[in-house]
């Protein structure tokens, strides 16, 4: 067995039924060790596990090379950063509190470099990754959480110099924005995702400062926004905080709500926190 497969199967040795890899379906890494899971935000179903492996494969050098980094980041407690650096960089930091995964279906940070024909590297400007609540080291079951309490997707916006300049967490609807107590917060991982963008300047960073500061800076101009959104003669319209300084960052909360047109009493409502 070579190392890259060795590597593989301990990396998913969580995830894989016991009936092994090509016989059972690959869950998603849901409330699984802080980390990279390559490929596999939303599962792969055994049908389709010998197109993510080829995948994977194909993408050998640059998997081990951000899980080398990631376990010299934990080891050492320096953190790249996220917001101005390259998305490596981001996910390297994210990693050191989620269960962070992409998707072998769609662009990926890890895939072969694409070339355009003036001798350009062609880069993704928006890529998806799922953040999943991490189990905590000497955790005996990971917490049971629903599909909507336990990931949250992000949106990393990267600039023309393959910066990333933002991150767009689209998070659970009903958790977050019904969220009030601090047990209701934790279940949002809002704070897993902030604390490593935040470790320089808010080293010490409590849950309940952050917790605070949404609950009373960001949400009070969107608390009504599904009450705005449905007398608003718009079929869509957006409720948006301002876009607040907090530790080191910036940080808006925005809900979208929107008419179907086919049903338009059937509201639908999108919330979005960002990043800078």
């Amino acid at each position: 067995m070579s190392n890259w497969t060795r590597a593989m199967l301990v990396a998913m040795g969580f995830l894989v039924g016991t009936t092994g890899a090509h016989g059972a379906e690959m869950a998603s890494p849901g409330a699984q060790p802080a980390g990279y899971y390559p490929g596999i935000a939303n599962g792969v179903p055994a049908y389709e596990y010998d197109k993510w492996w080829q995948w994977a494969h194909a993408r050998t050098i640059a998997i081990h090379a951000l899980w080398d980094r990631i376990k010299a980041a934990k080891a050492s407690g320096e953190l790249p950063g996220c917001i101005g650096q390259s998305v490596e960089d981001c996910v390297v930091t994210l990693a050191q509190s989620l269960a962070l995964a992409d998707s072998y279906t769609r662009p990926s940070f890890v895939d072969p470099v694409q070339i355009d024909v003036n001798g350009k590297s062609i880069a993704p400007k928006r890529l998806e990754m799922i953040a999943f609540h991490a189990r905590v080291p000497g955790e005996a079951q990971a917490p049971q959480m629903s599909y909507l309490q336990e990931r949250q997707t992000l949106y990393l916006l990267v600039s023309d110099a393959n910066k990333v300049t933002e991150i767009i967490v689209s998070p659970g609807m009903m958790p977050f924005l019904r969220a009030q107590s601090e047990a209701d917060y934790d279940r949002t991982a809002i704070y897993a995702i902030l604390q490593p963008l935040t470790k320089t300047s808010c080293p010490q960073l409590a849950k309940l400062e952050l917790y605070q500061f949404i609950e009373n800076k960001l949400k009070p101009p969107v608390r009504n926004a599904a009450a705005i959104g449905a007398t608003a003669k718009a079929r869509v319209n957006v409720t948006s905080s301002p876009l607040l300084p907090f530790c080191g960052r910036k940080l808006k909360f925005e809900v979208r709500t929107e008419r179907p047109i086919f049903n338009p009493r059937d509201l639908k409502i999108e919330p979005k926190f960002t990043i800078q």
